[in-house]
Parts: C-alpha cells; sequence; structure tokens
C-alpha cells in the first residue's frame, strides 16, 4: 500500500479539525470519553490502516474535497516558511526539520506512514500556526500608523488589542495594540489582555520604533496602566 503525499497531509487535517471540534464540544454533551482517539489514531483510520485501539473501533473519517485542499496550501505554507528559515539562518528545531523533512517525500509505503503518523498528525497545526500569525502581521502591514506625541510626553489612549503573547526568554508579556486612527503601539509588562480586547490606557512615549516584522512605524509605551476596560 502506497500514499501520496497529499492524501498523508489531508488524513492529518481530517483527523485534526474532528478532535478540535470535538474538545470544543466538550462539557456540552457532544464527548464520549470512550470513543475520543488521538489524532494519530484517527488519522491511520482515515487512511485504512489500522482501524482498531484495544477493543474499540476507531471512528472512521471521510477524507474530502475540502481536506486536499487545505492539504495542497498546507504542504506550500510549510514549504516556504522551511525555505525562509534556511534563508534567513534562523534555528530550526529537531520536530520543525522532521516535519520539513516529511514535506521531501512524494509517496509513502505503509511502514512509513505508521513510523511517522505522530509527526504528520502535529503538521495541521504547525501550518495553521504560521498562517493565523501571517495575518496579524498582514492587518499590522496595513495599518496607515505614525509616530506619536513626543518622546517622554504622557498619552491617554482608547486602543484596541492586536497582538498579546508572553515571552518566555524576557519573563514578560508584548502587547501589541491600534487606536482607532490606525496607528501602533507597543509595550513590554506584566499585564495580560486578550486580542481584540478595548481599552483605555495612559502610558509615556518610550521611543518612536519600527515593528520588526513588517516594518511599520510604532509609538512604544512604557509605565502603561489601564484606565478602563471596555465591555
Amino acid at each position: 500500500m502506497e500514499i501520496i503525499i497529499v492524501n498523508f497531509i489531508a488524513a492529518s487535517v481530517c483527523a485534526y479539525e474532528h478532535n478540535d471540534h470535538q474538545v470544543k464540544g466538550y462539557g456540552q454533551g457532544e464527548v464520549n470519553s470512550e470513543k475520543v482517539f488521538s489524532n494519530t489514531m484517527l488519522l491511520l483510520a482515515a487512511l485504512e490502516i489500522k482501524e482498531n485501539h484495544g477493543l474499540y473501533k476507531v471512528t472512521k473519517l471521510t477524507i474530502t474535497q475540502e481536506h486536499l485542499d487545505k492539504a495542497n496550501l498546507y504542504k506550500e505554507v510549510l514549504q516556504n516558511d522551511h525555505m525562509l528559515k534556511i534563508l534567513s539562518s534562523k534555528n530550526i528545531s529537531n520536530w520543525e526539520k522532521g516535519v520539513y523533512d516529511l514535506l521531501s517525500i512524494e509517496v509513502f509505503d505503509q511502514r512509513t506512514i505508521q513510523t511517522k503518523s505522530n509527526m504528520m498528525a502535529f503538521l495541521p497545526q504547525m501550518a495553521q500556526t504560521i498562517l493565523d500569525k501571517q495575518a496579524k502581521l498582514d492587518k499590522i502591514n496595513q495599518l496607515p500608523s505614525k509616530h506619536q506625541g513626543q518622546v517622554g510626553a504622557k498619552l491617554e489612549l482608547d486602543v484596541t488589542i492586536m497582538q498579546h503573547f508572553y515571552m518566555n526568554k524576557y519573563n514578560t508579556n508584548l502587547t501589541k495594540a491600534v487606536d482607532q486612527s490606525g496607528n501602533l503601539y507597543i509595550w513590554w509588562g506584566q499585564l495580560a489582555f486578550k486580542e481584540n480586547q478595548k481599552l483605555k490606557i495612559t502610558g509615556k512615549v518610550k521611543k518612536h520604533g519600527i515593528e520588526h516584522e513588517t516594518g511599520t512605524k510604532s509609538t512604544n509605551l512604557n509605565y502603561v496602566k489601564v484606565k478602563e476596560y471596555a465591555e
């Protein structure tokens, strides 16, 4: 038995989306714990390679054209991401390298499918993370942002959170927000926010900077305080 790369990825997409739906339905009567299987098991069942897990028959999923279309998209996204990392000399983790190496194989035999299924099951999440990040960067890149205030000046702003994430290396949070005129603000701090959350804040202009991934003008703040959390 042999499977081409796109069908292998499509099976992993099918499994990933099925379990994503199951997790979102948890607590709403949609999940039977005896019938929840890992992405890997669902992937193998979709390819009709392994259809039982212990005493249970694994849920048989159907690979659709939509899954195949998404598989082609994910394959292209990951191949481009790999090339960009090589060109920029960015470090690649062993796990990423393993996934990228799979993309260079056009046809898989049954033994290889079984040994690489755990890694392939992770591929949709990896590709979707890249797409989500690119979508956020595209939004920032489209902003008509200009530098605001003089360095050292105190600003009072109504902003919407665009990005917020914890930076393990620095043990703090990085926040990117935008005002109603499309001006970008960036600050570091311990306060936690949610994306799309609306706030009224005060802060001092630390410097006029450039968002490093898009080149968009940014006003970097410090001493940020939240005056009001909007509904």
